[in-house]
């Protein structure tokens, strides 16, 4: 009985987890959707007797510490005092004690192989994410066929989200292109549950979606990391059955696959917007005189966060940083940065930086950077071919948006911890 219940829940876990930035009443949905597997996870705790840790997960687990330690320096010691800024701090606080922590110690402790969460979750995080694949699919097809935002209506109009009824599309030309982000109110959102669907699913079909749609997002994050996905899938594939010789072909093979979708997507005008605007936005990267101020923002934040935090100044700042999800406040000391490229909104507000490595120096100090980098790095170098994919990507994106903190993240990483066990629980 209990196994099945916390099969269940868990999936409500990982699908409420999923649907980022919806709140219910106020109150952040994907925390509210972890309530009922914490307290499954905690019966199985008491009936099991104890909890057995791994290495990866003592790195973690030292790694929220210290997010915990910059939390409450910024609590006692703030770099600028903002009068919701004790209420940011006491809230990571408690999500920290009460929710994460706790996560990772029942998920990957013995509780994982006893209530087989493993398979579970592998299966599940697939059917998550093709239910956000295929909900991109609808909404770019509703919005191009009859000028209707599905996702405006549900979160807007239905349940009242905090989703703006015009955030997913923009002006490209004299058409608005829609940047479908399906369940999620931002599209680099979505591109972190795409990623999750490539590593765990075999479908090839459903590999092709999950590169697809951070294309209909307009998500320049997605693009680029499923497409490295993709690459080194086939050399691992390869590899494994010992066939090096194939694999240039192989890697051709896919490149060509990925050119001939996208010239496909020509005959559509409505889907030819849609490749010029992922496109114009990849080479916008690039372009030196052209760029807007977001894709400035993006580039130069690792630059600025390095530069900030040697200004600093502050030896508690430089170890333990400024305070979790609040590294954009240290921009605003920077007064050629507020002026030329923050916005109003952005130089009165509390903000985490869209970038991890800025956020992680900023917000948590070089120590909470370093602990978080070397635990991605130890799962790149696992075993297992789900968890060693998921380390590569999430280096990748992390240099590219803000990931580290957001509870979709948490909970993937504990179940990366429990994947890549390979030793015998006691209790089997």
């Amino acid at each position: 009985m209990l196994k099945k219940y916390l099969h269940f829940t868990l999936f409500i876990m990982l699908f409420t987890s999923s649907l980022m930035a919806v709140e219910f009443s106020g109150f952040s949905i994907n925390k509210i959707g972890m309530i009922p597997f914490m307290i499954g996870a905690f019966a199985a705790l008491l009936r099991n007797g104890r909890v057995s840790i791994s290495p990866k997960e003592r790195i973690y687990i030292l790694f929220l510490l210290a997010s915990c330690i910059s939390a409450t320096i910024g609590l006692i010691h703030p770099i600028i005092r903002i009068d919701d800024l004790p209420q940011t701090f006491v809230k990571y606080l408690l999500q920290v004690f009460f929710l994460y922590i706790p996560l990772v110690l029942f998920v990957s402790g013995n509780l994982g192989n006893k209530y087989e969460l493993q398979d579970s979750f592998s299966t599940q995080i697939i059917y998550i994410a093709r239910i956000h694949a295929l909900f991109i699919i609808v909404q770019f097809i509703f919005y191009i066929a009859l000028g209707i935002n599905i996702s405006s209506i549900i979160f807007d109009d239905v349940f009242r989200g905090i989703t703006n009824v015009n955030w997913n599309s923009f002006v490209y030309g004299s058409t608005k292109v829609i940047r479908a982000s399906g369940l999620n109110r931002d599209p680099a959102f979505a591109s972190y549950i795409m990623m999750c669907g490539f590593v765990f699913d075999k479908s090839k079909v459903f590999r092709w979606l999950y590169i697809i749609c951070p294309i209909l997002a307009q998500s320049r994050t997605g693009f680029v990391v499923l497409i490295i996905l993709a690459m080194l899938t086939v050399f691992q594939d390869e590899k494994k059955r010992k066939r090096i010789r194939e694999l240039m072909p192989r890697l051709m093979g896919t490149f060509v696959g990925l050119i001939i979708v996208l010239l496909s997507m020509r005959w559509n005008e409505a889907l030819s917007k849609q490749m010029d605007s992922i496109i114009e936005r990849i080479l916008d990267l690039f372009n030196t005189s052209g760029r807007d101020i977001s894709t400035i923002r993006h580039l130069f934040y690792p630059k600025w966060a390095i530069k900030t935090w040697a200004s600093f100044g502050d030896i508690f700042y430089w170890i333990f940083g400024i305070g979790p999800r609040t590294s954009g406040l240290a921009f605003i000391r920077n007064i050629s940065i507020t002026s030329n490229y923050l916005s109003a909104n952005m130089r009165n507000s509390i903000w985490a930086v869209e970038c991890d490595f800025a956020e992680l120096l900023l917000g948590y100090g070089l120590l909470g950077l370093g602990i978080y980098y070397y635990f991605l790095f130890t799962l790149t170098r696992d075993k297992k071919r789900e968890v060693k994919l998921a380390g590569i990507a999430m280096i990748i994106m992390s240099i590219m948006y803000d990931y580290s903190s957001i509870t979709f993240n948490v909970i993937i990483i504990a179940f990366m911890i429990l994947l890549s066990r390979r030793e015998a629980f006691s209790d089997d």
